[in-house]
């Protein structure tokens, strides 16, 4: 019982957390016009830890319930394919953005490199496990 709401509280946390980073980021840009790489990075890993919370959470069930289809859980498939868009709209706006304003230096520079190198490895893995194992979740 612990186990099955901590996984829901962190997923949900997780969630939160994904939609206040891109909030602040939108408002950033519109209001003062910079553009806060270090939360790129902060939405691309609140996405990967809603795609691990989530994977816990259905390894769960699998384990429990001997007759559980994972391809029937539709709450989770739902909730996977949102964080895929969510993930990939953020990095085609973040390649727009580095197109647009080229590369930085300094501690910026990492913040820009480490963005794309977790949204390319969070949309290369949704995209391999997609094609792999024809489910929505690790």
């Amino acid at each position: 019982m612990f186990e099955r709401n901590l996984n829901y509280f962190f997923i949900i946390l997780s969630s939160i957390l994904v939609g206040y980073y891109i909030y602040h980021s939108i408002n950033e840009y519109l209001i003062e016009g910079t553009f806060l790489y270090n939360n790129i990075t902060m939405i691309f890993v609140c996405a990967g830890l809603c795609l691990l919370f989530l994977s816990f959470h259905i390894h769960r069930k699998v384990k429990r319930n001997k007759t559980y289809n994972p391809d029937k859980d539709k709450l989770a498939k739902l909730f996977s394919l949102f964080i895929f868009w969510i993930c990939l709209i953020c990095l085609i706006n973040y390649f727009a953005l580095i197109i647009e304003n080229g590369f930085s230096e300094g501690e910026i520079l990492f913040w820009q490199m480490a963005s794309m190198i977790l949204g390319m490895i969070l949309i290369s893995l949704y995209i391999y496990l997609f094609n792999k194992k024809k489910t929505y979740y690790l």
